[in-house]
C-alpha cells in the first residue's frame, strides 16, 4: 500500500487517574496533623485516617463501619461496599494495634453509638448523630 490507512484513526488518551495517591511521608504528615487537633478529635482522627490508609476502604464504608463489623481477633472487617455488596477486608498487621488501642481506650470515652468511628462533635438528633457524615 502506498498510504497508511490508520493515519486518520484517533486513539483515546490514557485514562486519567481518579484517585489521589499520597506518598508515605504525606500520609504520615496528614495523620500528624489530625493528631494535633484539640480534645478527643486528636484520638479519633489519626485512627480513622490510618484505617482509611491501610485498609483501602472507601470513605463511605469507613464512616458506616459498625462495631459489630470489626473482628479484632480474626483481624478483619466486614464491609458493605458499592452496590450493597458485602466483602471482608483484612486488617493489616500495622493497623491491628492501632485499632485495638482505639477500641479499648478511646472508643469508651465517646458517645454511645453502634459505629466504630464516632465524631466527638456530633449532636443528638442530627442525621449523622454518633458518627461522621459524608464528605462534601
Amino acid at each position: 500500500m502506498s498510504n497508511n490507512p490508520t493515519t486518520e484513526v484517533t486513539v483515546p488518551g490514557a485514562a486519567k487517574q481518579r484517585t489521589l495517591i499520597h506518598t508515605d511521608e504525606e500520609a504520615d504528615a496528614i495523620c500528624s496533623w489530625a493528631a494535633s487537633k484539640p480534645g478527643l478529635r486528636r484520638e479519633v482522627g489519626p485512627v480513622l485516617l490510618s484505617t482509611l490508609r491501610y485498609s483501602g476502604q472507601r470513605l463511605a464504608e469507613l464512616t458506616s463501619l459498625r462495631l459489630d463489623d470489626l473482628d479484632t481477633e480474626a483481624n478483619r472487617l466486614s464491609v458493605i461496599g458499592k452496590g450493597d455488596q458485602p466483602r471482608t477486608v483484612p486488617i493489616p498487621p500495622v493497623l491491628s494495634p492501632i485499632l485495638g488501642r482505639y477500641v479499648a481506650e478511646t472508643r469508651p470515652k465517646l458517645t454511645a453509638s453502634p459505629f466504630v468511628f464516632v465524631n466527638p462533635k456530633s449532636r443528638r438528633g442530627s442525621p449523622f448523630s454518633g458518627r461522621y457524615g459524608r464528605a462534601r
